[in-house]
């Protein structure tokens, strides 16, 4: 990432929720599997640090002893990636490597709406790998929460009953942005966020901006 590198990751081939590593490491791209009709791959892992599918099963390819076969596995879902992302940096030399990685994300088929998917809500990233529209920018929105930080008296470990702030920057990776509205919430009903919407200023492409959130109500019982 520091020479300006994509760095595209198999999410792995475990069908369980968990996080593999390279893929699951921030600003690493993780790419799980699909099969040929948009459900998840019954070999596939899923989780939160997913950002892509691509299909992954009767993958023709090249094969060991000079020869072609088919084969499955997320390992043949990550190059169809790669490949989208390198022919990207060739058409838009003026975007960085994160910029690329967010402009596939975007880019991707929603395919939550798919009945077998319903299970895996937020767990594929952003949907099936669509090369035509990554290369037509079809999508060149992306604004998303760069680094989170609590506060608390204990400095940023979070107990029961204790007082909380946050501290939030979001980055805007590609095109302008006008004033955005944000709603913030918890899954945890032991935390609770009095203030849910915020308005954000102006972003620049690239740009960022750090929100304070104070006084956050934890429970009693330990989050």
């Amino acid at each position: 990432v520091e020479h300006d590198v994509v760095i595209v990751g198999e999410a792995g081939n475990t069908p369980e929720m968990l996080d593999f590593y390279p893929a699951s490491y921030d600003l690493v791209l993780s790419v799980s599997s699909t099969l040929l009709n948009d459900h998840k791959a019954s070999f596939a892992t899923w989780s939160r640090h997913v950002d892509l599918v691509a299909p992954g099963q009767d993958i023709y390819s090249t094969f060991r002893d000079n020869g072609y076969a088919e084969g499955f596995g997320t390992s043949y879902s990550a190059p169809m990636v790669a490949g989208t992302a390198a022919l990207i940096r060739a058409q838009y030399r003026d975007l960085n490597a994160l910029q690329v990685v967010e402009l596939l994300r975007v880019n991707g088929d929603d395919i939550y709406d798919i009945s077998a998917n319903s299970p895996y809500v937020e767990y594929l990233g952003h949907g099936r790998l669509n090369m035509e529209k990554a290369l037509n920018k079809t999508n060149n929105t992306s604004l998303r929460v760069t680094e989170v930080t609590p506060i608390t008296q204990f400095g940023s470990t979070i107990y029961g009953g204790d007082s909380l702030s946050l501290s939030l920057r979001w980055t805007n990776y590609l095109s302008a942005l006008g004033a955005t509205q944000v709603t913030i919430s918890s899954s945890s009903e032991r935390l609770v966020i009095p203030n849910t919407t915020f308005e954000l200023p102006s972003f620049a492409s690239l740009g960022t901006y750090s929100l304070f959130i104070p006084d956050l109500y934890v429970s009693e019982e330990t989050l």
